[in-house]
């Protein structure tokens, strides 16, 4: 009942200003395909989700899953152990071979390869975080083929299975190792702290797949392991990706090591308070740069190009943030000499 006439009176009033006008156009300027397809998503994972919840705190859908039974196809112990096996010999190498480089150092690695140890760990890091994420789905199906009914195959291949584990921490142990040097030589990017951030979940999986399917209770792994990643999840809010990125490469460039201003410009709203406070502490030419960024993004100006919208409907707490801080100093940020000047 209220909607036909506030749209009569808001059409009438608009009408009569201009400046109403465009307030009433600015909240209501809608792109109706992007609002089709948010709607969609919503409902969709919304209804999913829902469903998924109703199954198990009060349906009885998950009744037939104890009925489900493993395919005839089943690994005997002669395949199980050529399988793992050949896979634990594939790892041994190659913790072999991590072990001479780790002594040689840099010079070793260098030398052998033609790469310098930071291009040398930037070139394997993520073959190594992929190639220890693949263990979990190989065990889980090797697990769920072997046979059931003897303890011989079941012994084989929590011998193996533990082996195979052992030497994949050491892999992750070589990656984070690769990804320290790494960080140290050009400092730390979102991809960088989410991949790391990958692999402590992935140790803990491994963990907890050691603990469950390997003691013969595998019911449990699924849970266990979804838990882990909403922990995951939590602690990387509570973190502050942006924040720590921005912190971690200010006080690198503070000490005289590499820093990429213009990465450090393009990080996200929790990214300013730390910029703006290490500014006067950064070199003239680093500084100029992310000056002009932040006061193109966050001044509140709708005429810069490249600045954040602020409509309400893009409004966050950070964003709000980041604009009142780039206010506030906007005479220190708009004063700092630059070469050019």
């Amino acid at each position: 009942m209220a909607v036909p006439p506030v749209i009569v009176f808001a059409l009438l009033l608009a009408s009569a200003d201009a400046v109403f006008a465009a307030f009433l156009r600015n909240i209501f300027r809608f792109n109706l395909l992007t609002l089709l397809s948010h709607v969609f998503l919503l409902g969709f994972f919304a209804w999913t989700s829902a469903g998924l919840l109703r199954g198990l705190l009060i349906g009885n859908e998950l009744s037939w899953t104890a009925k489900i039974q493993p395919p005839q196809i089943t690994l005997g112990a002669v395949e199980l152990g050529m399988m793992l096996g050949a896979v634990n010999l594939t790892f041994l190498a190659f913790v072999i071979v991590q072990f001479r480089y780790f002594f040689g150092g840099a010079g070793l690695v260098q030398a052998t390869t033609g790469l310098t140890f930071a291009e040398y760990a930037r070139r394997g890091f993520f073959e190594l975080v992929t190639a220890s994420a693949l263990v979990l789905p190989l065990l889980l199906g090797c697990h769920w083929l072997s046979a059931k009914n003897s303890s011989r195959h079941g012994r084989l291949f929590r011998i193996l299975a533990g082996v195979l584990l052992a030497l994949v921490f050491v892999v992750m142990l070589s990656a984070l190792e690769r990804m320290r040097l790494y960080q140290f030589e050009y400092g730390m990017t979102e991809l960088r702290l989410y991949t790391t951030a990958f692999m402590a979940w992935l140790a803990a999986v491994l963990i907890w797949f050691a603990l469950t399917v390997l003691s013969g209770r595998r019911q449990r792994f699924a849970g266990g392991a979804l838990v882990a990643g909403y922990v995951l999840v939590v602690v990387l809010h509570l973190i502050n990706p942006n924040a720590l990125i921005a912190n971690i490469n200010t006080a690198r460039a503070r000490t005289g090591q590499r820093f990429d201003a213009r990465y450090a410009a393009s990080l996200g709203a929790d990214a300013v308070p730390p910029l703006v406070a290490a500014l006067p502490d950064l070199a003239a030419g680093d500084r100029c740069l992310i000056r002009e960024r932040l006061l193109a993004r966050w001044s509140g100006l709708p005429a810069q190009a490249g600045s954040e919208s602020a409509d309400w409907r893009s409004w966050n707490a950070s964003r709000s943030e980041a604009r009142r801080i780039v206010r506030e100093n906007q005479p220190m940020l708009t004063n700092l000499p630059c070469p050019h000047q």
